[in-house]
């Protein structure tokens, strides 16, 4: 009896809970979608949440990268104008490349800039003029190289032709700036000057400053003093300068450590050094009045990095300047081209204007056939001694080194070849060859305008004028 009603009591608790189960049919699915729906609130919320943090934080971490991709440029341009043996082409490559690729969203641009300009033409004023001078190598002006702040206190000079004594200076070797535009991110100036000068295409033009305070015997480490213009566009640090003495005719490559504030109407230069692989020595007697020359061996770097879209510049705001130091002994192929002698029956060597580094051999598309040579033609100065190459004969110490590369020109017809050749020059005095000699054969074009006494014709007329040929 007890046993039943137990039984009763659990069928009809079992039958109250199957009916409330029945009777709310449909809750677990609602509780279901509620329960979903607060986790797609949750989750919309936190993606956009964790979207907003990923976007806050990705500027930063890209200007942060882009700005280490900028200092990457900054040493890779210092160490191509510090190692490079051709100073002239590598400054220019770093120019004129547009980019240099780092990982996929990666990139820097390099630029260098150098004081040494070029003349744009032939110049020949008494008593002043208009001089339009280019940065070199595809460059331009810093925004403060403030080059018009400094006018009627700072001279421009013809690089190689301003040297000697007071006696033998060359009077159209320098003359005072009056005039200057702001050059700011200018691939030139146009400078008005008011003295005679004298300067070719392609000369090297270079600022000069006045001497201070005069010094005798100057040692290593002492510091100089110039005009406090200096301050306008010399370098703040290792600032490469000539020191001209006229008074006895010297003159001292060196480098300076620091460029302090100007003071009373001067700025120090401290520390002087001579250029690395130089030997240094004493200032013998540097006057008032004499001339401190900021030398085209500096060059200001710039570089801009990119990480992704951002973008950051160093170098502009805080200047980095590199000593370069191209051997004296380089010729060039800008000065190759500006001082070339050529000899050719034919078209068969074509050059363009100086500044253009190529020379095309051969027939080419249009060309006639025939022989030739070219040659270096012009007076180089090393040292202050301007013997060392005279009409296109330089002397050697030990050796020499060549470099060129060459590229077949498209469509072109060709030629039998061509040659590159150092020829006995003889010494400076009694010459063996020339840039007027020659060689080559009309009758023989495997010679390479090499061998053979340069005969032209049948009658027989010769492209050096006397049928010597090359001498050995």
């Amino acid at each position: 009896m007890k046993i039943t009603n137990f039984t009763n009591k659990i069928s009809r608790t079992a039958l109250r809970a199957c009916k409330t189960f029945s009777d709310n049919r449909g809750n677990l699915l609602v509780y279901m979608v509620v329960v979903l729906l607060i986790f797609g609130v949750l989750g919309v919320s936190l993606v956009s949440l964790f979207k907003t943090s990923t976007e806050s934080s990705a500027t930063p971490n890209d200007a942060k990268r882009a700005r280490y991709i900028a200092e990457s440029g900054i040493r890779y341009a210092l160490s191509e104008i510090r190692n490079s043996v051709d100073v002239e082409t590598a400054a220019e490559l770093l120019n004129t490349t547009a980019e240099y690729k780092l990982g996929k969203n990666g990139s820097f641009s390099a630029g260098v800039f150098s004081p040494g300009l070029q003349s744009a033409n032939n110049y020949s004023y008494g008593g002043g003029g208009s001089l339009l001078l280019n940065v070199p190598y595809s460059g331009k002006f810093p925004e403060d190289f403030a080059i018009h702040n400094a006018v009627n206190d700072v001279y421009i000079v013809n690089w190689q032709q301003f040297k000697g004594t007071t006696a033998t200076l060359p009077g159209t070797s320098y003359a005072m700036v009056t005039s200057s535009p702001d050059p700011t991110d200018a691939p030139d100036v146009a400078l008005v000057v008011g003295d005679s000068i004298v300067a070719g295409q392609g000369a090297t033009i270079c600022f000069a400053l006045l001497v201070t305070d005069a010094q005798t015997n100057i040692p290593r480490g002492s510091s100089i003093y110039v005009n406090d213009k200096a301050a306008e566009f010399f370098p703040e640090q290792n600032g490469a300068i000539r020191i001209f003495t006229p008074n006895n005719g010297e003159q001292y490559d060196y480098f300076y450590e620091t460029r302090e504030p100007p003071t009373g109407g001067k700025v120090e230069l401290t520390n002087l050094r001579e250029m690395p692989g130089a030997v240094w020595t004493n200032i013998a007697d540097l006057r008032t009045g004499e001339y401190v020359i900021l030398s085209p061996f500096n060059f200001r770097v710039f570089a801009s990095g990119t990480s992704d879209q951002t973008k950051v510049e160093v170098g502009y705001d805080r200047p980095f300047w590199a000593l370069a130091v191209p051997s004296q002994y380089t010729i060039y192929m800008r000065e190759l081209l500006q001082d070339k002698s050529v000899k050719q029956v034919g078209d068969v060597i074509r050059t363009q204007e100086a500044g253009d580094k190529k020379i095309e051999l051969g027939k080419g598309t249009s060309g006639t056939e025939g022989f030739g040579d070219l040659w270096y033609g012009g007076e180089k100065a090393i040292g202050g001694d301007t013997s060392y190459c005279d009409l296109g004969r330089c002397l050697f110490d030990i050796g020499f080194r060549v470099f060129y590369t060459t590229d077949v020109i498209p469509g072109a017809n060709g030629g039998q070849g061509f040659t590159f050749a150092v020829i006995a020059g003889g010494n400076l005095i009694i010459p063996v060859n020339t840039s007027n000699s020659a060689g080559g054969d009309f009758k023989l074009p495997e010679l390479l305008g090499y061998g053979g006494n340069s005969q032209i014709n049948n009658n027989p007329e010769y492209l050096d004028g006397s049928g010597n040929g090359l001498i050995p």
